[in-house]
């Protein structure tokens, strides 16, 4: 039996983010990569000061893709859809704070999905 092939969270994120960049300088989306948590920076002057990321929880990556519907004879109604993609290796989980975000995502009727490949987000995003 061969050994099944771990890719790393980071290396499927880096994927999907060249991916969705490429989209994007193509027009097609828009997207933002959301870094959670608190981050030491140093200003000009040398001062450090913690800056602050997305709360703890929102998902790894927001995504808005135009979409246009037809309403009737010669109309069409063009809307962006957003998605917001948690990413995860094909044994990762959800952990509390994201559980809690996905709820309120979801209680909103929004778009929240986990992805664990760029083919998986592919299909996500109909592309």
């Amino acid at each position: 039996m061969k050994p099944k092939l771990l890719i790393s969270e980071s290396a499927i994120q880096r994927a999907i983010l060249d991916y969705l960049q490429l989209l994007q300088n193509q027009g097609k989306i828009l997207f933002l990569r959301l870094n959670a948590g608190k981050f030491p920076i140093q200003n000009k002057n040398g001062k450090w000061r913690m800056l602050r990321g997305a709360p703890a929880g929102w998902s790894d990556i927001i995504v808005w893709k135009p979409i246009a519907q037809e309403i009737g004879i010669n109309a069409t109604f063009s809307f962006l859809r957003t998605y917001f993609l948690e990413v995860k290796s094909s044994s990762g989980k959800l952990l509390g704070d994201q559980m809690a975000f996905e709820q309120q995502v979801r209680q909103l009727s929004g778009n929240y999905q986990v992805v664990r490949s760029v083919e998986e987000m592919k299909k996500i995003l109909e592309l």
